[in-house]
């Protein structure tokens, strides 16, 4: 690392480092619930805004929406493979959450703040135009896989719309989206200047305390007591091996006009996980153990979310130690060799924590998985 990545590093490590030790502040579930709402709903939406206002638009920045789209599909393709290979054919309610899981992209969380620090509002407010292709990804397409799993077991033949209406509306609703509509669509229309300045210093001042919120949550809600380590450390390490390898087709195909795209493109499959399926999976199992008790049945669930709980919380701290591993590097991954090279390490490590896992587990019985979320009985 270079000194100056190292200087933009470590005072981000340590406001994650401050979380993780105040946790026991904020053990009500209510207290980190209010954190996160305000940061999603309230400091990221001015962020994104403001970095949008600063963005000259193109039509070229359309294909950063299609690149992120292409990710979620090609996690999604491989993520069925890896289920089968990783997971038991017994246990299909871990392999339907990881194909669930897999395929998100959290980039506020785990690539916002980052890309600010290091690359500069212009590029955060170009990954903010990739979040859409990935929002339309996570919020459609991996809900619809949810319903469709749902109804496949539950053996319901008829759809319902009026859930696809809450989907579109939770769409527009977002503020997240709504940052990034109203941004464009002042920026298109060269009405940037029509803006109070009242209403820019407001939000600007809301918009500077988004990272060192976000990277506090991170340390507040990190948990690292009970996880299946095994499993969800080789998940990581090979979706982190297939997303370089994805950013060293993406970049020899695209040819980026500048050195800061082509560190947008090797980070953007570097995301961490979203929280958005975790909720479908939720949602989904809560309404089939309320219908198996109506019916008075018994049968489990469609999905672990104590093992996506467990997938969600590890990929951030992960997520965000790549990120910056590359950020700090920089022209280093620039060369899709060297992203295919790094792919390939990351994959052979991938092996190696496997069969290490095995080795221990067989010698000394460690690594053992343990409740990590308190789950209604009827969930197993």
């Amino acid at each position: 690392m270079n000194d100056l990545g190292l200087q933009k590093a470590f005072p981000l490590l340590l406001l994650i480092a401050a979380g993780y030790c105040l946790q026991k502040k904020f053990q009500e579930a209510a207290a980190v619930g209010a954190l996160k709402t305000f940061i999603v709903n309230a400091a990221l939406p001015g962020m994104i805004f403001l970095s949008i206002l600063d963005i000259d638009t193109k039509i070229s920045l359309l294909y950063l929406a299609l690149l992120a789209l292409l990710i979620n599909i090609y996690f999604l393709a491989v993520s069925f493979g890896l289920a089968r290979l990783i997971i038991s054919n017994k246990d299909q309610r871990k392999a339907r959450s990881l194909i669930l899981m897999f395929p998100s992209l959290g980039t506020g969380l785990t690539t916002y703040p980052f890309v600010e620090e290091f690359l500069g509002k212009t590029s955060l407010a170009e990954v903010a135009v990739a979040d859409i292709g990935n929002k339309m990804f996570v919020l459609i397409g991996l809900y619809a896989l949810a319903m469709y799993w749902f109804y496949q077991r539950t053996a319901a033949s008829i759809k319902k719309p009026t859930q696809w209406h809450k989907v579109m509306l939770g769409l527009l609703n977002e503020p997240m989206n709504i940052a990034i509509i109203l941004g464009l669509f002042l920026v298109m229309f060269n009405l940037k200047t029509a803006v109070p300045i009242i209403a820019l210093d407001a939000v600007k001042k809301l918009a500077a305390c988004s990272t060192p919120l976000i990277l506090f949550f991170v340390g507040v809600s990190l948990n690292i007591q009970g996880l299946e380590l095994k499993t969800i450390g080789t998940v990581l390490l090979l979706r982190s091996s297939l997303g370089f390898w994805f950013s060293a087709a993406a970049i020899a195909l695209i040819h980026p006009s500048s050195g800061i795209n082509f560190l947008l493109i090797a980070i953007l499959p570097q995301a961490g996980l979203s929280v958005w399926p975790l909720i479908y999976a939720s949602q989904i199992n809560t309404q089939e153990i309320q219908q198996m008790q109506g019916e008075n049945l018994r049968r489990p669930t469609t999905f672990d979310t104590e093992f996506a709980l467990g997938l969600l919380a590890i990929s951030i701290p992960f997520s965000i130690c790549m990120i910056l591993f590359v950020l700090c590097q920089g022209s280093f991954f620039t060369t899709p060799q060297h992203l295919f090279l790094i792919g390939s390490l990351i994959l052979l490590t991938a092996g190696l924590w496997q069969f290490g896992c095995e080795f221990f587990k067989s010698k000394f019985l460690i690594f053992e998985p343990k409740n990590i979320l308190k789950t209604d009985a009827s969930d197993s």
